[in-house]
């Protein structure tokens, strides 16, 4: 299986691009810092490391070169993300050298075809988006509060102050801003944060799950879709 490191010092920024990415099928890991991405570079080996230029202490650049110096990491590609188009910041990836870049806010498409240059991509069901939405969700007679940060027609990945089982089944109440009245989704619990293997790097009081909707009204699917349509999303 394919594995991709996205190493930032955002974890917001992470799990957004986590999401997106997680269509390929590849088992996806994370690191804030350049010592935990080492740590996560020698024990798992990715195929790919996107990899945030600006980041404290041990910038990306220098890691970047600390890989690239390794004969036994020659074929992991590094694909630096740059916040401007600046030529100083893309001579100073490239010199490190680093594959490829992107520039801050990605753009969705632009960073599926980048990844799609080296691995192949493995369509989703439904295509996923970032969005920030607040969310309403219930389960066993209690609610909880949260955020909406990923969705799609087929589910959500959702923040929130607790954490659900797997395959349980909850009830969601959230509206899309200036699209829709508040709409109500019942959902259930594909994985949640303390299942899912591929999030151990994320920050251990980090709550959240995957939703999967199981029963959703069709103006509920129709703004959904609507919001899908604006597309090129910036994370």
């Amino acid at each position: 299986m394919n594995k991709i490191l996205i190493v930032d010092d955002s974890r917001f920024f992470l799990s957004l691009v986590e999401s997106l990415l997680d269509r390929w099928g590849c088992k996806m890991l994370t690191a804030t810092n350049a010592e935990n991405a080492l740590k996560l570079i020698d024990s798992e080996k990715p195929r790919i490391i996107l990899l945030d230029l600006h980041m404290p202490h041990v910038t990306g650049d220098k890691l970047c070169k600390i890989v690239k110096s390794k004969p036994e990491y020659e074929e992991i590609i590094i694909i630096m993300l740059i916040a401007s188009n600046k030529q100083a910041d893309i001579d100073k990836c490239f010199k490190a050298g680093c594959n490829d870049y992107i520039t801050k806010p990605i753009d969705k498409e632009n960073l599926l075809n980048s990844i799609g240059k080296y691995i192949p991509m493995v369509k989703r069901n439904y295509e996923r988006a970032p969005i920030y939405e607040s969310v309403k969700y219930y389960h066993n007679n209690a609610e909880y509060s949260g955020h909406i940060h990923v969705i799609s027609q087929g589910g959500a990945f959702i923040m929130g102050e607790h954490m659900v089982p797997p395959e349980s089944v909850i009830k969601l109440i959230f509206s899309i801003s200036k699209m829709h009245e508040s709409m109500e989704i019942i959902g259930k619990v594909a994985w949640n944060f303390d299942s899912k293997e591929k999030f151990p790097q994320l920050l251990a009081t980090a709550q959240g799950m995957g939703v999967q909707f199981i029963k959703i009204s069709d103006s509920a699917k129709s703004a959904i879709i609507k919001y899908m349509a604006l597309g090129n999303f910036m994370i």
